[in-house]
């Protein structure tokens, strides 16, 4: 199981993520620019929020 409350705040981005994933395989999607590649950065550990875990 993968559990992560995350916020990052960029000059005019902000990204708050709650995730709570089951499943082995899981697909984000949306549109350019809503923190897609951020937000899997942030489960690879090489983009660090500024609060959560």
């Amino acid at each position: 199981m993968l559990e992560m409350d995350v916020k990052l705040s960029l000059d005019r981005f902000d990204l708050a993520a709650s995730l709570a994933l089951d499943n082995p395989v899981t697909a984000f999607f949306g549109p350019a620019g809503s923190g897609k590649s951020t937000l899997l950065g942030m489960i690879a550990g090489t983009v660090n929020p500024q609060r959560g875990w």
